[in-house]
């Protein structure tokens, strides 16, 4: 970039003297040399400088002007110029003149997300390789630096890097194997706008304006003016002693809360499911649920089932004043455990007609805490119900009380500023997508969810939002946005229906529902032991093969395969799936694998499952005679092996949703 003041020589000094004075003429670092321009939308020209000056632009043949604003902000667009290049263009004040060079028109994509999507290429699988391969200097990169902000920025420090094997080795390696194939095969250059920052939520990314009419009593992030040195460094002191809680015993027990004798009217109500940071509680500790259940005469002598979804983190159940359940330390991931205990039928015969008396404690260490499954979750019903008896819902108002507890701060907008957190509500967008929105972009590439994974039901509300929220503000359209589903981690399935990461993926999808939004499916390249994938090649392709069908119009096949229907046939349940091409597959002299089925009792059994037709797979069980439900790679890390004849991969799913 080339700056030229056009003041006399004693004008020119005052510059040399004051490099910022007011009314500068200034641009933002993404209009820089060898910036790529979307080549088919007109070309965003934005910047500074003094109030009331007139500033032109002239890109390749075509020439513009505007006036200054008053706040000292100006802001034209010029038609673009075909794809190709290298162009020049050239912003002119009264005062200055600003030679941008090197430019090229052709396809920009945002790609961002968590640690995923920020990982370099020369950490990728195979990495040597690609760096010497990548002499492609009309593929190019803007990486925006990891940049926290509690309001919106309109600029953001950084540089458009040329690719080549001198510089590509800290490119985002699933964005760079994206890029190339685009760049391969549309014959254009290709820009890359890349901000990503590992080990960050969703809500970081999303505006708070969004998050806030998602959930009206989130706190917004303060800001570090409103705190002495000393106020600092004593909030963040405590934040240390009680950032992970111990649960210091049973007190509530000792107190008799469980007992259906003890008087609860004092309590306040909340409701369930939801937790106690949704109540506007930021804290942590124990604290007590009671509800009173009337259930049919004709329930008497019999078990039930009693199913409270997720909770977060621990828990201990009583019905009647008897424990029944818990779930505590001892459970890995519990807060990702769906509850289900069995309340034996001598436990219900001491009501005598009277209602039972369902308590729980619930004690959370650190977090969010309370009941994060959906309302569906929460039910009581017979062991074994007959047709007429239906499941008594148990959402809806409960009594509530806290036995122990201690500040959430973790949830505290203080300690995420003070601590420089990114996973405050909206800090990255303002920081790291906001100064973006500007700049005429084709689409947006996601790799993200790993960090939401405990939460799918919020991620499934939020993700949309945000992909909505930021298709306006950008005002392009409903651009292209393709997001890749979580890939295979952790311990390999080893029964029937696992659940985990299998609710996240399931949350990324309800995406699909939005247009121009498509999924990239990748658990066949996964790894058991590391949250990191090194193949990075697979979701680059993946997510190029969706951009190629869908944006680019070419004749391929780009898409995994889908449950599109099914239904059950005395002992058997029939799956059919699209799109499958020429038909689904396994791998040669492989049995079909990762499906389950569901029996009357509930029970989960691995199928025998055979495909019956190009897009039909069937499922039975021997121990099955009335199937109820199926499901299909449903663990964190499943037993998945069926492809559609390209070898995409067919999607996670289950019937029973």
């Amino acid at each position: 970039m080339i700056r030229i003041p056009l003041q006399s020589v004693s004008a020119l000094l005052v510059l040399i003297l004051q490099p910022f004075a007011y009314g500068e003429l200034k641009l933002p670092h993404l209009l820089s040399d060898h910036m790529v321009v979307q080549h088919d939308q007109p070309t965003h020209f934005w910047g500074w400088g003094e109030a009331g000056e007139t500033v032109s632009v002239t890109f390749g043949e075509k020439t513009g002007s505007t006036a200054v604003e008053e706040d000292g902000t100006w802001s034209l667009e010029i038609p673009p110029p075909p794809a190709g290049g290298p162009y020049q263009a050239t912003i002119q004040s009264q005062s200055e003149s600003i030679t941008l060079k090197d430019i090229l028109s052709g396809e920009v994509w945002v790609a961002s997300g968590q640690s995923n999507m920020a990982w370099k290429l020369d950490r990728a699988q195979d990495s040597k390789k690609h760096i010497a391969e990548a002499d492609l200097p009309k593929i190019r990169s803007f990486k925006a630096p990891k940049t926290i902000a509690y309001t919106p920025k309109d600029d953001i420090s950084s540089t458009w890097r040329v690719a080549s094997p001198n510089t590509v080795a800290g490119f985002s390696a699933v964005a760079w194997f994206f890029a190339k194939e685009i760049h391969e095969t549309q014959k254009v250059p290709v820009g890359i706008l890349q901000s990503a920052w590992g080990g960050t939520y969703v809500e970081a990314w999303t505006p708070f304006p969004v998050l806030k009419k998602i959930n009206p009593k989130l706190q917004a992030p303060a800001t570090t003016s409103e705190f002495t040195p000393e106020e600092r460094d004593a909030i963040l002191a405590q934040y240390e002693t009680v950032k992970h809680i111990q649960d210091p015993g049973n007190r509530g027990a000792l107190l008799g809360w469980q007992l259906n004798h003890f008087d609860d009217k004092d309590w306040p109500e909340m409701t369930l499911p939801g937790s106690i940071e949704g109540e506007g509680h930021a804290v942590d500790g124990a604290f007590w649920f009671r509800r009173e259940v009337k259930i049919p005469p004709n329930w008497k002598g019999k078990d039930l089932i009693l199913s409270l979804g997720k909770i977060d983190d621990y828990d201990v159940v009583w019905v009647n004043g008897v424990q029944i359940g818990e779930t505590g330390p001892k459970d890995e991931d519990p807060w990702l455990i769906e509850r289900r205990y069995t309340i034996p039928a001598k436990v219900i015969a001491k009501s005598e007609g009277q209602p039972i008396l369902i308590s729980i404690r619930v004690f959370d260490r650190y977090g969010i805490g309370g009941f994060t499954g959906k309302e569906s979750d929460l039910f009581l019903k017979p062991v074994e119900p007959n047709d007429k008896e239906k499941a008594i819902s148990l959402t809806g108002t409960w009594k509530y009380f806290f036995e122990t507890q201690s500040p959430d701060l973790s949830q505290s907008s203080i300690i995420g500023t003070l601590t420089n957190h990114p996973n405050q509500p909206g800090v990255l967008f303002n920081g790291m997508i906001h100064p973006l929105l500007p700049y005429p972009i084709r689409g947006a590439i996601w790799y993200q969810g790993e960090s939401n994974a405990g939460h799918p039901e919020e991620y499934a509300t939020i993700f949309p939002a945000m992909i909505e929220s930021w298709r306006e503000l950008w005002k392009v359209g409903d651009f292209p946005f393709f997001y890749v589903q979580l890939a295979s981690f952790k311990d390999p399935q080893n029964i029937p229906s696992e659940g985990g990461w299998a609710l996240i993926r399931e949350a990324q999808q309800a995406a699909l529902l939005l247009p121009n939004v498509g999924e990239a499916i990748i658990l066949d390249a996964g790894e058991a032991d590391d949250i990191h994938p090194r193949d990075k090649v697979t979701p680059g392709h993946r997510l190029a093969l969706q951009a190629r069908k869908t944006v680019y119009g070419e004749d391929i096949p780009f898409s995994s395969p889908y449950l599109q229907s099914w239904e059950t046939e005395g002992a058997t349940i029939r799956l059919h799936f699209s799109p499958v091409y020429e038909g689904l597959e396994v791998p040669k002299d492989s049995k079909l694998d990762g499906f389950a089925i569901q029996g009357e009792d509930d029970t989960w059994y691995w199928a025998d499952a055979k495909i019956v037709s190009p897009d039909t797979i069937e499922l039975s069980h021997p121990e099955v005679t009335a199937p109820q439900a199926a499901r299909y790679a449903w663990a964190n890390n499943p037993r998945a092996n069926v492809t559609n004849s390209e070898g995409l991969p067919l999607s996670p799913f289950r019937t029973d949703r």
